[in-house]
C-alpha cells in the first residue's frame, strides 16, 4: 500500500528534439515500409507459384486452375492456413495434401451448407470425408 511514481523524467527540450528527429526520418521509414511490402508481395506470389507447381506434382489430375486457386488461398499471408506453416512453405507433401483436401471440402462438397445447418464441424467433415477422399484419389492419378 505505497505510492510509487513510475516513468522517466525528461526535459521538454529532449522531447522536442526526439519529435523533430522522428519527423525528419518519417519519409525514409515510409519508403522502407513500401519497399518491404512490395518485397513481401513478390515473395507471396513466388510461394503461390511454387505451391501450384508442387500441387500439380502431387496431384497431376488436379485441374491447373484448381491447383492455382488452392495455392493462392493457402499461401495468403497472415491467414493461419497450413500453407503459411513451415511445412507449407517448405512445400511438404502432407501439408499441401491437407490444403487440397480443405479446398475440396469447401469447393466440391456441401460441407459449408452442413455447417450452416448447425452440424458440428467434426460431424460435417465425417459426412463429406468419402467425397473428399475420392476426389483426392482421382487427382493423384495422371490424366489420360
Amino acid at each position: 500500500k505505497r505510492y510509487e511514481r513510475q516513468g522517466i523524467l525528461v526535459e521538454d527540450q529532449a522531447i522536442q528534439r526526439a519529435e523533430q528527429e522522428c519527423a525528419a526520418d518519417a519519409p525514409l521509414r515510409a519508403k522502407k515500409r513500401e519497399r518491404d511490402a512490395a518485397k513481401r508481395q513478390e515473395q507471396d506470389r513466388e510461394l503461390a507459384r511454387e505451391m501450384t507447381r508442387r500441387i500439380r506434382e502431387i496431384f497431376p489430375g488436379c485441374p491447373p486452375e484448381e491447383a492455382s486457386a488452392v495455392a493462392i488461398h493457402t499461401a495468403r499471408r497472415g491467414s493461419g492456413r497450413v500453407g503459411r506453416t513451415a511445412a507449407g512453405r517448405a512445400l511438404d507433401e502432407h501439408a499441401l495434401t491437407l490444403a487440397v483436401a480443405a479446398a475440396i471440402r469447401h469447393r466440391h462438397t456441401n460441407y459449408d451448407e452442413l455447417l450452416a445447418g448447425g452440424l458440428e464441424r467434426s460431424d460435417a467433415r465425417d459426412w463429406v470425408r468419402e467425397a473428399v477422399d475420392e476426389t483426392l484419389r482421382r487427382w493423384r492419378k495422371t490424366p489420360e
